[in-house]
């Protein structure tokens, strides 16, 4: 036999074995495949399982609805998981994290130690393996082997001792701007618990952790925050994996951040210079000098930031509430006058002037605060008429709504008093009732809510609103659910504030309509 057909057998027999080597691997590679679908697969089917039993274990009253659908949530993201490892897709790195965020969730809450165990054995599985990982051979069957075992749990859980189901907490309070640094929440002690737990939701997290168990109904939380962001809270009762509650309606708390002090006091009773007889109403001009309405004494009297007398700005019978142009002109109103309402000049002449006593539309009877609104149309507050009459700024009226609404028990009839235009609405508040009403600039009411106190005079300032209510000033944000009290305790005899306005500099001047004083609070 020649050399060359050696070399020809040698090669064909080569190729002939390359051959037989590659299906041996293909069949190998086909057999892998086929026992990971067969693997993911039973993975599908112990989900659906799980769900089912998830739906006996609610209605047998074994896991609370909190606690089912957290277990739905997990084998949601399981399925989403097992889906893409069916597909021999590259694994979803959000779904992943979506993944772990439900299984750290479902860990927290369920109290069943053996299926928390299980739970336990699953997170470890997950952040233990990068994306890639997740998908081979070994991984899947660690995985099947704990889906199977959270299976089983869920199955053994219908057959266990009853659940002891306890009263769930009730009145969880948690402390709203009372403190500048911290949130007290409390809730009332509940028959047969001995064993609380405290979550706080996370919003980076976007879930419920839990900060505190014990005995106690009252806990401190001194993390830190922000000033006014809202932080939600909800309790349970936890004495055993078998005797717990379901949790307590949610309730939120805030710090105040800022914290004021009382930092100038002037003015007393008289009829001199400086002095006050009935100081109603408060304003502020653009350089932080302080105007107070003393309808007892006729007159408007101005007053620089640190409270030295300045001059008598206005004379007015019963004068009222004072605003300001932005072309310098200043508007004053008055009572039992020719007219009602004036416009005066940088140099104090009348410029325009409107309004006499009467009920038709440019007549008022008793008028109180008045406000502009981004175009520099006036808003007054005519509170025996119970109506806010609204004039472009050459006195020609444009319309008329409703002020005020009377509460159950209220005796008399609603009267408006404080008004202030803030984000595009009106905000007007009752010195008879303690509802702030929400118009728009048209007139229609948009929504109402409770002050907790009735109000005076209402500023809107930096995006708040401040309301001189009975014995002290509320600030809040535009829905009323942020609120801190300013100077409770710090405005001397009889404590009515009146009139209230706010500078440039964030000092709340407020008018105590009785003791004939002024005072001023500072942002510390």
């Amino acid at each position: 036999m020649s050399q060359n057909r050696k070399n020809l057998i040698l090669f064909l027999a080569m190729i002939i074995m390359a051959s037989m080597t590659a299906c041996e691997k293909n069949d190998e590679l086909k057999r892998q495949i086929s026992e990971l679908e067969t693997r993911v697969s039973g993975i599908e089917s112990q989900i659906s399982e799980i769900n089912k039993n998830l739906i006996t274990l609610y209605q047998q009253d074994k896991l609370t609805g909190e606690e089912v659908a957290a277990l739905k949530a997990l084998t949601g993201a399981l399925s989403t998981i097992t889906t893409e490892i069916k597909s021999q897709v590259s694994l979803n790195a959000a779904e992943i994290e979506k993944l772990k965020a439900a299984i750290a969730n479902a860990a927290t809450l369920v109290q069943y130690e053996q299926l928390k165990a299980t739970l336990n054995q699953l997170e470890v599985l997950i952040n233990n393996n990068h994306i890639e990982q997740l998908a081979t051979d070994e991984a899947t069957k660690k995985l099947n082997s704990i889906v199977i075992q959270l299976s089983a749990d869920v199955e053994h859980l219908k057959s266990v001792e009853q659940v002891i189901r306890l009263d769930r907490p009730i009145n969880v309070t948690a402390t709203k701007g009372s403190y500048g640094n911290r949130i007290i929440i409390s809730w009332t002690p509940m028959p047969l618990a001995k064993n609380y737990q405290l979550f706080k939701f996370n919003s980076l997290k976007e879930q419920y952790e839990m900060i505190s168990e014990g005995s106690d109904t009252t806990f401190t939380d001194v993390s830190s925050f922000n000033a006014y962001e809202k932080v939600f809270y909800k309790v349970r009762v936890v004495n055993s994996s078998t005797a717990y509650s379901e949790f307590s309606d949610v309730n939120f708390g805030y710090t105040s951040g800022l914290k004021y002090s009382l930092y100038l006091y002037f003015g007393y009773e008289g009829s001199a210079p400086g002095l006050f007889s009935f100081a109603m109403h408060v304003a502020t001009d653009a350089s932080d000098n302080i105007f107070i309405s003393d309808e007892g004494n006729n007159r408007v009297q101005k007053f620089d930031r640190s409270g030295n007398f300045m001059e008598v700005f206005y004379n007015g019978s019963g004068a009222r509430a004072v605003a300001f142009l932005k072309n310098g002109n200043t508007i004053v109103t008055r009572t039992q006058s020719s007219s009602y309402i004036q416009i005066l000049s940088p140099q104090k002449a009348v410029v325009s002037e409107w309004g006499t006593y009467g009920t038709g539309n440019s007549q008022f009877e008793n008028i109180e605060e008045i406000t502009l609104d981004d175009e520099e149309n006036l808003y007054v507050v005519d509170g025996t008429n119970n109506y806010v009459k609204k004039f472009d700024s050459n006195g020609n009226f444009l319309l008329k709504f409703q002020g005020a609404t009377r509460v159950a028990n209220q005796s008399d009839t609603g009267y408006p008093f404080g008004i202030c235009f803030l984000n595009n609405k009106l905000f007007v508040t009752s010195s008879r009732n303690s509802l702030v009403r929400v118009f728009d600039k048209e007139g229609n009411l948009i929504k109402t809510w409770d002050a907790g106190s009735i109000g005076y005079a209402i500023k809107a300032h930096k995006g708040r609103l401040y309301i001189a209510c009975s014995g002290y000033i509320l600030k809040t944000d535009e829905n009323g659910e942020v609120k801190e009290k300013i100077g409770e305790g710090l405005l001397g005899n009889y404590g009515i504030i009146t009139g209230l306005a706010v500078n440039s500099r964030d000092e709340v001047i407020v008018s105590n309509v009785y003791a004939r004083s002024i005072r001023v609070f500072k942002a510390l």
